[in-house]
């Protein structure tokens, strides 16, 4: 292998039930699990709403347990973080899911990044200038991310790279539609906080992926494989090949590759492993390129949503204890017999709504955006919500 080849591994897996050989003979073939002893590892789930296993939309808990046992055998201590799109629910999100039921089993523990902390942090990109990022992800000394294999409808791919927008804590992360309101721009955002939170690897569930208009709205597709690489622009390259995508149509790939993140040429990729498997490229059913109509379309809708669920205090509930202005990241509430919250600067990262001990915090979504949001929330109790 060429010293400037990047390796990635792909091992067949044909149920939930197998994932644990499969994913500890991928990083064995790369070299990986030596490196978990005594370190705390954080793995970034794909945990887009509050949906069960068998719809394919969010990483799959017994995929997660297989990578929690492998980090816990070879002597690391294993994390899960994540800020669901489910605004301000994601403790709910994870319940749902099955990973809470997972991290209770195995013992590793849950970190809600809508609470455990966000400062504010200077990437310095073109784009993405700044950013709020939870504490939680700092702390780890090994960080891993753990992506859903998904089509996409507006970056057709969603993978390695763009599993970190999941950092973001509770709606902050719909303002990054703003800020990057087409494909180029979002491919280069996403790549300028990959580039500044560097993840040391990515182990992609492709056991159950998903094909058509995802990464929601799509098909569910047997896949059978999981996949591993250091290099998460390698990862979400062979990732792209396989479900039939050049990788430098995938923007993350080109502008990940141009900022240095990894190698989008499949020919400075060694692939390792069952390399012979029935993966045709070709064989997904592929979105459709967005076009300039949903381009405005999904900016507006990520605008609403940036803006639907804010927190209001309830006076009859507070004890004035001072939690809640202790902890925002923004100084966006002060004590005054009881809180009071000033939204222009608020973030709606939903850190005193989740902290809150005496529920005097709650979440409030505008009249006209309750009713979408209950949809896309069925199912979920939505304790909290006024």
């Amino acid at each position: 292998m060429a010293a400037d080849k990047s390796l990635v591994s792909i091992r067949n897996c044909p149920d939930y039930a197998d994932c644990y050989d499969s994913i500890k003979t991928a990083l064995s073939d790369i070299s990986f699990l030596s490196l978990f002893n005594g370190k705390r590892v954080l793995l970034k789930v794909n945990l887009v709403t509050a949906r069960p296993p068998e719809e394919a939309i969010n990483t799959h808990p017994e995929f997660v347990r297989g990578v929690i046992r492998v980090i816990q055998e070879n002597g690391g201590i294993a994390l899960i973080g994540e800020s669901s799109g489910t605004l301000g629910f994601t403790k709910e999100a994870f319940e749902v899911s099955g990973i809470s039921r997972v991290a209770l089993e195995t013992g590793a523990k849950i970190l809600n990044f809508d609470t455990s902390g966000a400062r504010k942090h200077i990437i310095g990109g073109k784009i993405l200038k700044e950013a709020y990022l939870p504490d939680a992800i700092f702390d780890a000394d090994i960080k891993i991310t753990l992506p859903k294999l998904k089509t996409h409808d507006f970056m057709l791919l969603s993978g390695a790279l763009k599993n970190q927008m999941g950092a973001l804590p509770g709606s902050y992360k719909c303002r990054m539609h703003q800020l990057a309101p087409t494909p180029p721009a979002m491919a280069e955002l996403i790549s300028e906080l990959n580039l500044y939170l560097k993840f040391d690897l990515a182990i992609v569930d492709g056991v159950i992926s998903m094909e058509g208009n995802g990464p929601v709205f799509g098909r569910a597709k047997r896949t059978s494989f999981i996949m591993a690489g250091r290099d998460l622009v390698a990862v979400d390259a062979v990732c792209s090949a396989i479900i039939g995508f050049k990788p430098e149509v995938v923007l993350t790939n080109k502008i990940g590759e141009k900022l240095g993140l990894g190698n989008a040429d499949l020919s400075n990729i060694d692939l390792v492993g069952d390399t012979g498997g029935n993966r045709r490229p070709g064989s997904f059913m592929l979105p459709a390129a967005p076009s300039k109509l949903k381009v405005l379309f999904l900016g507006l809708k990520y605008f609403l949503k940036s803006i639907a669920v804010m927190p209001v205090a309830l006076q009859n509930k507070c004890n004035a204890c001072g939690l809640c202005e202790k902890k925002c990241p923004v100084q966006a509430i002060a004590i005054d017999g009881f809180p009071r919250i000033n939204i222009k600067r608020c973030i709606r990262c939903y850190n005193c709504f989740n902290i809150c001990p005496n529920g005097a915090i709650r979440l409030k979504c505008k009249w006209y955006l309750k009713y979408f949001f209950k949809k896309s929330s069925r199912g979920m109790r939505l304790e909290g919500m006024v």
